[in-house]
């Protein structure tokens, strides 16, 4: 399974880079959209396409938040294996 997010971390553990601070920056970047979301569902005249639509990405992105926490406090281990390997 392809996972952008966790390549992107990985690329800077190889780059000698700070995947904290990606993560920190994308968590944030993903807190932002699902502010924009929620304004959407929850504005005036919103239909239930519209609602529908943001509550599925509105889950996908909170979803990956979860991953994103978890991974955060697995990264001495992840930097561990990528850098032996």
């Amino acid at each position: 399974m392809a996972n952008e997010i966790f390549a992107k971390v990985v690329v800077s553990i190889l780059a000698g880079g700070d995947p904290a601070a990606y993560l920190r920056a994308q968590q944030a970047a993903h807190k932002a959209r699902m502010r924009e979301l929620t304004a959407v569902k929850t504005g005036p005249g919103a239909d239930l396409a519209t609602v529908l639509s943001a509550d599925y990405a509105l889950n996908h992105l909170d979803a990956d938040l979860r991953w994103m926490t978890t991974t955060g406090a697995r990264l001495t281990t992840l930097t561990s294996e990528v850098e032996t390997t």
